[in-house]
C-alpha cells in the first residue's frame, strides 16, 4: 500500500510522506481513525482508552529515524541487482556516529528526549499540604512547585516554598 503511494523509492523523502506514514500508523492502531496525528492518538488513547505507554503508537520524534531507516534498507533491496549501487550514508538515515574517532554508527532511536528535564526528575513529595519542608525531596532537585506534591503546585497554598 505504502509503495503505491509512492512513499519509499528515493533516496530522500519529504515532510508530506511521513504524514502519510504517519497517517496509517494511527489507522493502524484506531481503525477508520480521523486523527491523522501520532502525538494526538497517543494522547487520545492515553486518556479515553487508558491505554499505558507500551499500548501507545510511536512518537513522531521516534517513528521518523524509524522510517527514515526502513527507507534506506528499501534502497539496498531494490539495488540488489546492481553491482555498485549508488546509496545514501547510513548517517542520517535512522543512524549517527557514536563518536567520531571509532566511526562506530549507533542507531537514533528519536528526535527528541522523552519528556522535558523538569518532568524527568519529578518527584513526589509527601510534606504536609501546606507546609513543604525545606528537607523536601523536590527541593532537594530544585524543583520548587510540582503537581505531585500534595500542595499541587499551588504556589499560593504552600507558605514555604516561597
Amino acid at each position: 500500500m505504502l509503495e503505491s503511494l509512492g512513499i519509499f523509492c528515493s533516496s530522500r523523502f519529504n515532510d508530506d510522506d511521513e504524514s502519510i506514514i504517519e497517517k496509517f500508523i494511527c489507522n493502524i492502531y484506531v481503525p477508520s481513525t480521523i486523527i491523522q496525528d501520532t502525538g494526538k492518538l497517543r494522547w487520545w488513547l492515553f486518556t479515553k482508552r487508558d491505554i499505558e505507554g507500551s499500548g501507545l503508537p510511536p512518537t513522531r520524534a521516534a517513528l521518523t529515524p524509524f522510517i527514515k531507516r526502513v527507507n534506506s534498507q528499501v534502497l539496498v533491496w531494490k539495488s540488489d541487482g546492481q553491482s555498485h549501487p549508488n546509496l545514501p550514508s547510513p548517517i542520517d538515515c535512522g543512524w549517527e556516529e557514536e563518536t567520531k574517532d571509532d566511526k562506530k554508527i549507533v542507531l537514533v532511536m528519536r528526535t527528541l528526549h522523552c519528556a522535558p528535564e523538569t518532568v524527568l526528575r519529578m518527584i513526589r513529595c509527601g510534606c504536609a499540604i501546606s507546609k513543604c519542608s525545606y528537607t523536601c525531596k523536590c527541593r532537594s532537585q530544585l524543583l520548587r512547585f510540582t503537581e505531585l506534591c500534595l500542595c499541587g503546585g499551588d504556589k499560593g497554598q504552600c507558605e514555604t516554598m516561597t
